[in-house]
Order: structure tokens, then sequence, then C-alpha cells
């Protein structure tokens, strides 16, 4: 969050992403103007069920 606010403080008129540890602050960074907030831990469980699935799909199907 102190990133963003810096960087808006700065006069920083690009586009924003950024990773939150916790859900709460998706909303608390988009509420600052972040375009794309993601849940680290979120986004990392997704990814790890597309790879089981990739991975594994085909046995898992049976």
């Amino acid at each position: 969050m102190l990133t963003v606010e810096e960087l808006l403080a700065y006069g920083y008129t690009g586009t924003i992403t950024a990773v939150a540890r916790y859900p709460d602050e998706v909303e608390q960074l988009e509420n600052l103007g972040v375009k794309a907030a993601y849940n680290l831990y979120a986004e990392a469980g997704v990814a790890c069920a597309e790879h089981a699935y990739e991975q594994f799909g085909a046995q898992l199907a049976r």
C-alpha cells in the first residue's frame, strides 16, 4: 500500500498492478487506483490446481 501511495504522491499517472498478501488488501489497493490487484495466495492456489490438472487431468477424469 505504501508503495502505491508514494507513487501517487510523486505524481505517477501510469497503470499500477499489485500483489496483495491478504484478501482485504486487494480492495484497498483498488480503492487507491490500482488497476489490477491480485491476492498472492489465491492466485498461487489457482496456479497449483491448473498445474495439477495439466499433469494429472487424464488420470483424475477416470
